[in-house]
């Protein structure tokens, strides 16, 4: 499947556009309040990378799942990357909470003429995922990063058999993460494997 025109120009805005957009200053009192989260009192569109873009993709390209998840939009780097690869009826189904993100990663989808192909969700993930009742194939995981092993506990029983999970910085937010890294890898229902790829990222498949 050919990577368009439209698609690399809109890939190339979002690259100028994550090193571009800061928001300095957060107050404690409001830090993820607004639905963005924040470090270090700054806010961030925290996209992927270019190479984890790729591998999503090819992940999708390979796996050819029906129903994607992806918890945490930002502004649809990572989310276009997932819906380009789409097999014929595959459905990206994108949480945020950030009106602004939303509004952000909307223009990107039609940019890049993937709207038909991607249904976002606007919402708190917690409370998405409290009411989600549609059967996975594959999960993309970059959001609140002290929240991963609770948003894979509220996922799993609705895993397909051979669902993959990719979840991204578990390199450069390993503090946050440890606990999710831990129960997969004493977990015997998934195989795991580390990719030393930018952030840092863990692919789990369900067994």
């Amino acid at each position: 499947m050919k990577i368009d025109s439209k698609f690399l120009a809109t890939v190339e805005r979002l690259e100028k556009l994550d090193k571009e957009f800061l928001v300095e200053d957060v107050s404690d009192e409001n830090n993820g309040k607004d639905g963005h989260w924040s470090h270090n009192n700054k806010i961030k569109l925290w996209s992927v990378g270019r190479a984890t873009g790729e591998l999503l993709r090819e992940t999708v390209l390979i796996k050819k799942p029906q129903v994607v998840l992806e918890l945490g939009t930002s502004a649809g780097y990572s989310s276009i990357w997932i819906a380009s690869a789409l097999p014929e009826g595959g459905k990206l189904f994108t949480v945020e909470i950030s009106p602004q993100k939303i509004e952000m990663a909307q223009q990107s989808f039609a940019e890049a003429g993937l709207t038909e192909s991607i249904v976002q969700i606007k919402g708190n993930i917690l409370d998405v995922l409290e009411s989600w009742d549609k059967m996975v194939d594959m999960v993309f995981i970059d959001a609140d990063k002290h929240e991963y092993l609770e948003y894979l506990r509220k996922i799993e029983p609705h895993l397909n058999h051979g669902a993959v999970i990719i979840a991204d910085n578990m390199t450069n937010f390993a503090e946050y993460v440890n606990d999710y890294r831990e129960y997969l890898s004493n977990n015997k229902d998934y195989s795991n494997e580390f990719l030393e790829i930018e952030d840092g990222l863990l692919i789990s498949t369900y067994k």
